[in-house]
């Protein structure tokens, strides 16, 4: 976007400029650099607040996200069980199986859980039901310890 802008600027003041504009070539160099330090400016800010964000989403991990991390870091994968007829989804992680059959709500915490941690790229997925921690998901499971 702000390279269109930029475009647009250098072909209306340089490129293109309209006979009856008495606008000396320094101001429109001048305008130019401004122009050329603004979309700098806001494509900068842009990409810093971008990670500034992931840093928040990774800093406000839930209990639930904890201990799949915690369990990952144990036996190094994460196992997502598809829906069978009688239960349903759920996740085991470091060998326990986060799977509560009086309480499905719970179940279902930990299946979001998982697909949370997947957005905030903590762990990516490595086969139908297989997950494994990413180098960032390592170093956030050792401080769930």
């Amino acid at each position: 976007m702000y390279i269109s802008i930029l475009l647009t600027v250098y072909n209306l003041l340089i490129i293109y400029p309209r006979p009856d504009w008495q606008i000396p070539s320094r101001i429109v160099v001048i305008i130019f650099i401004l122009t050329i330090i603004y979309a700098g400016y806001k494509i900068w800010v842009g990409e810093k607040s971008e990670k500034e964000k992931l840093l928040i989403k990774q800093e406000e991990l839930t209990i639930e996200e904890k201990e799949i991390l915690s369990g990952a870091l144990q036996s190094s994968h994460i196992i997502y069980l598809p829906s069978s007829d009688q239960i349903g989804s759920w996740v085991q992680s470091g060998g326990i199986d986060f799977l509560y059959k009086n309480d499905l709500n719970k179940t279902r915490t930990y299946v979001y859980a998982l697909k949370t941690l997947c957005e905030k790229g903590l762990v990516e997925k490595n086969s139908q039901v297989k997950y494994e921690l990413t180098p960032q998901g390592f170093k956030e499971a050792e401080k769930c310890r």
